[in-house]
């Protein structure tokens, strides 16, 4: 309804203001945020209070983080990428003041990109630590024939009894999925998400869960109608290795992008459900959802960030996500990445230019342990990521790990 208000502090308050008041806008202070007048039509006083507001807004935006923000909006329009089905567009975001995004790192480098990819080949992983690693890699006798270490088991190995028994990476229950694509299982999963970490309670040590600080032998705290397997038992077959292309020699390298995926539970195993690559600025070159091959049972929304919703409408596949990426690589391009052999398994892409920085900055422990990237992050450039609580975000994941590189460059030069 309608109504006049007279009180003395709202009128005092909207000193620029006459007849009635349809709304006021408080906050937490009570005090004036916005208002509409009766009809909504504005009058020359709400102008006059708008032009004056926008005037000090700009006045305090000139900072030297607003002047960067404007810097890289610039070089977007200068750059504009082509968006296609599914794609979707971000831009470098500010966590704090200090913050040193990609392009930042890259401006401070005050090199070309040419020379910048000659000075990180240093940081490429040999084929014996790719395959020491996990990555899909051609044996050397040039058979053409994959191989991966440590990688998603084959269903005919000796010790495989029986090819459609699962176990569930959650829980440990034994789950089956049928030659005909059938899901079959006694119970419903009952799991940890969180990590075990240890603690010392008057010097004893004791283990939990980080999800729910239960103890090694609590009882689950989440639910989940289904199993779920994290290895793909399918064969090696119908992975596609980058080729090597005359394009790079004119302009003297070859291209460094960042990668990363997301992924979802299928009948089948993991699958990626979205792709996202980076250039060495730090400014989004590909970022498109995936629709997996097979029935997806659970969207790993806690990590992936990927929701039913999500999905909708989505028809772009793997082979036309491939396709793409063999177009936009070449065999010599730089490919930046965290635990990149698991998205080049998922993607079966055979690309053996790689840097990791699970490698690149190794665990305290050595292998097989490496750190996440999330601590590498907080260790080394002193802020945060993925704190949101509906997920990792592709985008953010990519452009992190080609931050840790450059700085890792920029430290190891001025040494």
């Amino acid at each position: 309804m309608k109504a006049q208000y007279t009180q003395p502090w709202l009128l005092s308050t909207l000193k620029s203001h006459n007849g009635n008041i349809l709304d006021v806008k408080l906050n937490s202070n009570e005090k004036y945020l916005d208002s509409y007048k009766e009809g909504g039509q504005n009058s020359e006083n709400q102008e006059k209070c708008h032009k004056e507001k926008a005037r000090k807004n700009f006045t305090r935006a000139r900072t030297k983080k607003s002047r960067h923000s404007s810097a890289l909006k610039n070089a977007h329009k200068c750059n504009p990428s082509n968006k296609g089905e599914n794609e979707i567009s971000h831009q470098p975001k500010y966590m704090n003041n200090k913050l040193l995004s990609p392009l930042q790192i890259y401006r401070k480098l005050k090199v070309d990109e040419s020379e910048l990819y000659h000075r990180l080949y240093s940081y490429i992983l040999s084929k014996e630590e790719q395959r020491r690693n996990g990555f899909p890699v051609n044996l050397p006798d040039d058979s053409g024939r994959l191989i991966i270490t440590n990688g998603f088991p084959l269903p005919f190995k000796k010790d495989v009894v029986d090819p459609t028994e699962r176990t569930c990476c959650r829980c440990r229950a034994k789950f089956y999925i049928t030659t005909d694509g059938e899901y079959q299982a006694n119970e419903e999963c009952v799991y940890h998400f969180g990590k075990k970490q240890s603690s010392f309670d008057g010097g004893v040590k004791q283990v939990s869960y980080s999800c729910c600080g239960g103890q090694l032998a609590a009882y689950g705290c989440n639910k989940s109608r289904f199993h779920v397997s994290v290895q793909n038992h399918d064969t090696v077959d119908g992975f596609l290795k980058t080729k090597l292309k005359n394009k790079g020699k004119k302009m003297g390298h070859y291209g460094i992008y960042a990668l990363d995926c997301e992924m979802c539970f299928t009948l089948k195993g993991l699958e990626v459900t979205k792709v996202s690559v980076v250039g060495v600025d730090g400014l989004t070159v590909y970022d498109s959802l995936v629709l997996p091959e097979n029935p997806i049972i659970d969207y790993n929304t806690r990590f992936s960030g990927i929701t039913a919703n999500d999905m909708l409408n989505v028809h772009t596949t793997l082979t036309d996500v491939r396709a793409v990426l063999l177009k936009m690589f070449n065999s010599k391009t730089i490919l930046v990445g965290h635990g990149l052999d698991n998205d080049l398994k998922a993607l079966k892409l055979i690309h053996e230019t790689v840097i990791d920085t699970s490698i690149l900055f190794p665990h305290y422990y050595g292998l097989p342990f490496k750190r996440s990237l999330k601590s590498l992050i907080k260790s080394y450039l002193k802020r945060t990521i993925q704190e949101n609580g509906f997920g990792h975000d592709s985008v953010e994941d990519a452009r992190a790990c080609m931050e840790l590189v450059l700085w890792k460059a920029i430290k190891d030069w001025q040494a």
